[in-house]
């Protein structure tokens, strides 16, 4: 998570060690700082692990790839 930078794709997961056909969305990563990482809907994630910063919410963050786009593709089909 560290190796993100502002302008980078996430992929938004419901939960950590989730598939990649599991993706609720992509997001545009805004700032990222030394141990939180905020995307363009204001949601911040801990640079850490991805988790959101919000313990009502168990959504995570990773670097999104072409297998998380496709997937969000299919499901909007």
């Amino acid at each position: 998570m560290r190796s993100l930078k502002c302008g980078d794709e996430v992929a938004i997961l419901p939960q950590s060690g989730a598939m990649s056909r599991d993706v609720l969305e992509i997001a545009i990563v805004v700032y990222v700082g030394p141990k939180l990482i905020e995307v363009a809907d204001g949601r911040i994630y801990f640079a850490a692990d991805g988790r959101n910063l919000q313990d009502t919410e168990q959504d995570c963050i990773v670097p999104a790839t072409e297998e998380h786009r496709s997937a969000l593709l299919a499901k909007l089909r």
